[in-house]
C-alpha cells in the first residue's frame, strides 16, 4: 500500500507521524469515529492491535477479517500481533509463554493468507518485556518466546512482510542483545521502542538516551534496522492538557524515521474493572479526544494548524503564578496540605 500523507502533517526534519487505537470485537462505530477524526487530522499511519485470543472467539476472525480492510482503505495499517490464547499458554493466561512456540507463526500465517493485502509491516507482540503483556517469569532465561519471535519472523518474511519487532517497554539493550546472540534479529527490519514521560518507565532519561542505547546495539552487531518509537504518549488524567501537547512536540524531535502517538480515544474508566485492556484509571485519559467527543488541546491545534504550525504557537504556556490569596490543595504521602492565606498555612490528615 502507498497512502501519501497530507501535507500540513509533513515536515522534511519530524518523523512520519502515526496514531495507536486498539479496538475490541464488536467496536464498528468506534472505528468509523476514528477514521473520521484520522482523515480531519490528515493522519494516514495507524498502529492496532490482532489479539490472538480475541481472534480465536466465535465472533474473532469475523471481526478482524472487517477491521483491517476498513482501516487499510484509508490508512497505512501496522498489525501488532500479541496476546496468547489461553489454552495454547502453559498457565491459561494471554501473557503466558506458549507451550507450542512455533503455534505462534502458524497464527501469523493464517492471517497474512487471509489479510495481507490490506498491510506492508507486521509488528511481533507489544511490549514483549513488560511483564504485563508477557510473563517472561514463566519463561527460562527467554528461550520461549526467542523460539517464538524467530520462527514468527521467519514467516512473516517468506510472505514478503517486513517486520518490526514489539516496543521495548523500558528501553532494555541488555534484553535487546540477547535476541541478536540468539538469532532472532535476523529477519527483523526495524525495533520498537515505547515511552510514557513523566511515567517510571523512563526513568528521567530523554528520548535521545534511550535511542542511544538501541543505536549502540544495532551497530554492534552490524545491524541496519532501523528504530521506530510505536507508541508514545501522555495521560491528561490530571486534566494536564498543555503538558500533553509538550510531550508530543519533544518525540517530534527524534531522529526515527516513525512515531506512533497513544492515542486517538480516552477510553470509559469502568473498563479497567471489567476486561484487561486498561489496567488502571490513569491508562484511559491519552486520547486527543475525551469520551463526550471534546476535544483536548492537542486535537485543536493539529486540526486548525497541523504539525507545522504546533512551534509556532508560542503564546500557549503553562501558568505559572498563582494568587497568593486564592485557595489551594497538594495532597502527598496521606496528608492533605490547604493554603488558605500565604504565609498562613496549616496541615491536617486526610481522612480515611
Amino acid at each position: 500500500m502507498d497512502i501519501h500523507s497530507n501535507n500540513n502533517l509533513k515536515n522534511m526534519n519530524w518523523p512520519v507521524v502515526g496514531m495507536v487505537e486498539w479496538f475490541r470485537p464488536g467496536e464498528h462505530k468506534r472505528v468509523e469515529k476514528a477514521i473520521a477524526i484520522l482523515k480531519e487530522l490528515g493522519i494516514t499511519e495507524l498502529r492496532t492491535g490482532i489479539s490472538w485470543t480475541d481472534y480465536l472467539t466465535p465472533e474473532g476472525k469475523e471481526w478482524y477479517n472487517w477491521l483491517i480492510p476498513m482501516l487499510a482503505k484509508e490508512v497505512n495499517v501496522l498489525p501488532c500481533f500479541q496476546h496468547t490464547p489461553p489454552s495454547l499458554g502453559i498457565v491459561p493466561r494471554r501473557t503466558s509463554p506458549l507451550t507450542r512456540p512455533e503455534d505462534f507463526a502458524n497464527f501469523l500465517d493464517e492471517v497474512i493468507t487471509q489479510l495481507g493485502a490490506s498491510f506492508e509491516w507486521v509488528e511481533l507482540w507489544d511490549e514483549p518485556n513488560n511483564k504485563a503483556e508477557y510473563d517472561y517469569t514463566l519463561d527460562d532465561n527467554w528461550h520461549r518466546f526467542t523460539e517464538m519471535i524467530g520462527k514468527a519472523a521467519a514467516r512473516a518474511q517468506h510472505h514478503g512482510k517486513k517486520v518490526i519487532l514489539g516496543g521495548m517497554y523500558p528501553v532494555d539493550p541488555n534484553w535487546l542483545q540477547l535476541l541478536f546472540d540468539r538469532g532472532v534479529m535476523e529477519n527483523i527490519q526495524a525495533v520498537g521502542i515505547h515511552g510514557f514521560p513523566e511515567g517510571n518507565d523512563q526513568n528521567g532519561e530523554s528520548w535521545e538516551e534511550n535511542l542511544n542505547k538501541v543505536r549502540l546495539i544495532l551497530k554492534n552487531n552490524k545491524s541496519n534496522a532501523q528504530i521506530w518509537i510505536t507508541e508514545a504518549g501522555f495521560s491528561t488524567w490530571q486534566h494536564d492538557e498543555y503538558q500533553q501537547l509538550q510531550e508530543f512536540r519533544n518525540v517530534l524531535q527524534t531522529q526515527v524515521p516513525k512515531v506512533y502517538w497513544s492515542s486517538l480515544l480516552d477510553q470509559d474508566p469502568e473498563l479497567t474493572a471489567t476486561n484487561n485492556y486498561y489496567p488502571n484509571e490513569r491508562a484511559c485519559f491519552f486520547g486527543l479526544q475525551r469520551q463526550d467527543n471534546s476535544p483536548k488541546l492537542l486535537y485543536r491545534l493539529l486540526a486548525q494548524n497541523g504539525l507545522n504550525g504546533l512551534n509556532k504557537l508560542t503564546c500557549i504556556t503553562r501558568q505559572s503564578n498563582f494568587n497568593p490569596t486564592e485557595k489551594y490543595a497538594l495532597i502527598t504521602g496521606g496528608w492533605v496540605l490547604w493554603a488558605l492565606t500565604w504565609p498562613n498555612v496549616y496541615c491536617r490528615k486526610a481522612s480515611g
